[in-house]
């Protein structure tokens, strides 16, 4: 309804549809579209069958259908119970000292083992928002998405190999029991430092203090 008088202007009749169309469409709907423009119709179709209706509802509240065709890579590439693998972002809007951090895992996760790695790399965890994937044959893959605040905006950008790759090889390191969670792990956002380099440092202390 409008007021008396008014003059409605003139509608894009393509635009109307377009936005209409869209309003109109599922999630689910999406992720399939999605899925076929990033693997093709016969990969899509054998990633859909599995996992196509394992999104939560939760999730989708969260993220839109083309972020779960980029997960799906993720989840494909899992191997076993034990692995973790790992997808660092900027949330559009955030600030800039803050990133999240998706972990993917095939079974659940303790918080009680994964916590204090953030600690001990300097990083502040704001929230967690775990999901539950359910796939056709019964397979479950959980994603945690955590939100983490480092000391300073510069910590992200530091170094010149970029802080998104050394952060997932020292995470990565620091799971699978190559290097050792303790504050050292803070050098590689605060001073740019790749995790191997960490455990030169942490040797040479620990000699130092004998």
């Amino acid at each position: 309804r409008v007021a008396p008088d008014t003059q409605i202007p003139d509608v894009a009749m393509e635009d109307l549809q377009r936005q209409v169309v869209e309003a109109t469409r599922t999630w689910g709907e999406d992720l399939v579209d999605g899925a076929r423009a990033e693997y093709g119709e016969e990969a899509s179709s054998r990633l859909l069958a599995s996992w196509g209706n394992a999104f939560p509802e939760a999730y989708k509240e969260d993220f839109q259908a083309r972020v779960g065709v980029a997960d799906l890579r993720h989840i494909e590439g899992l191997d076993d119970a034990g692995e973790l693998r790992l997808n660092l972002y900027h949330a559009p809007g955030s600030p800039a000292g803050e990133r999240r951090l998706k972990l993917y895992r095939r079974g659940a996760l303790s918080l009680t083992a994964i916590l204090p790695i953030f600690t001990d790399m300097g990083l502040e965890v704001t929230d967690e928002r775990p999901y539950e994937l359910d796939a056709v044959d019964g397979s479950t893959v959980h994603i945690y998405d955590f939100g983490l605040r480092a000391g300073s905006e510069e910590a992200w950008t530091r170094g010149t190999d970029g802080a998104r790759q050394r952060f997932h090889e020292a995470f990565s390191a620091i799971w699978s029991g190559q290097a050792e969670s303790d504050g050292f792990n803070a050098l590689v956002l605060s001073a740019g430092l790749d995790w191997r380099q960490v455990v030169i440092l942490r040797a040479v202390a620990k000699y130092q203090r004998q």
